[in-house]
């Protein structure tokens, strides 16, 4: 039972990485996408010193829009932090959980051993006894 306990934990452990790694990709992919956003806002900027004040205009209207999609993504990319942190928490706190319940029971199982040891004494004792006063 206890291995089967211990085999489950690690289960539940793997998974828990598993899960993980996808939030970690997927914050990763919001970062790349930060800096790939970056990096157009820097070509468009440049591109605003080379244009004239109409095409300065339109230039400065995709920037706008370019910084709200940075930070967007920003946002996006701090939320799912925030949720693999919480997640990881969640996770330690169901795994210190699950191992101080197999403590627990295992130190029941030992706490029966013993008195199951201490009986089994006993009543081999009142065996001999019985037997010593018939001799």
């Amino acid at each position: 039972q206890h291995d089967a306990e211990q085999q489950k934990l690690r289960t539940a452990l793997e998974q828990s990485r598993e899960r993980n790694e996808e939030l970690a990709k997927k914050v990763e992919s919001a970062h790349g996408r930060v800096d790939e956003l970056m990096l157009s806002l820097r070509n468009a900027e440049q591109e605003r010193l080379n244009v004239s004040t109409v095409e300065r205009e339109e230039h400065r209207s995709r920037e706008l829009s370019v910084v709200q999609q940075i930070r967007d993504a920003e946002d996006r990319a701090a939320k799912a932090e925030i949720a693999a942190t919480e997640r990881l928490r969640e996770q330690e706190d169901e795994h210190w959980r699950q191992v101080q319940e197999i403590k627990a029971a295992h130190e029941a199982a030992e706490r029966r051993w013993r008195r199951e040891q201490h009986e089994h004494s006993m009543h081999q004792l009142q065996s001999t006894d019985a037997t010593e006063r018939r001799e």
